[in-house]
């Protein structure tokens, strides 16, 4: 497990309007001289993509940023939370930046990219 976990700051559950679950492609095509190419798996363990959105506030808002430029070197480094779907806790790591966009209230709307590490 990775030595960084999700702030208990940040809301622990994301929104499932909006969340969405990659498998990954893990297998290799072979062409072949005759007849049809041959299929096979790359990896036994590969990583599976989320989608994710929460709704925060501006602290929290605050607390995403801090997280993800200074905790985990911005993406750089894995951290352990409860997977949205099976709530099994597992290491996770941000894919591409948090994108960020005011609702009003002082609400904010966040959505990011995961991988489920294997």
């Amino acid at each position: 497990m990775a030595d960084v976990v999700w702030p208990t700051g940040l809301p622990q559950h994301i929104q499932m309007q909006g969340f969405s679950e990659q498998l990954p492609k893990n297998t290799i095509k072979s062409k072949m001289d005759h007849g049809p190419g041959k299929v096979r798996r790359k990896d036994v363990a590969a990583v599976t993509g989320l989608q994710c959105k929460q709704i925060l506030t501006r602290a929290q808002r605050g607390l995403l940023v801090l997280f993800f430029r200074e905790t985990t070197h911005d993406g750089a480094l894995a951290f352990d939370w409860v997977h949205p779907v099976t709530q099994e806790f597992c290491e996770m790591r941000f894919t591409e930046p948090p994108s960020i966009a005011p609702m009003g209230n002082a609400l904010f709307s966040a959505s990011y990219k995961l991988e489920v590490q294997p």
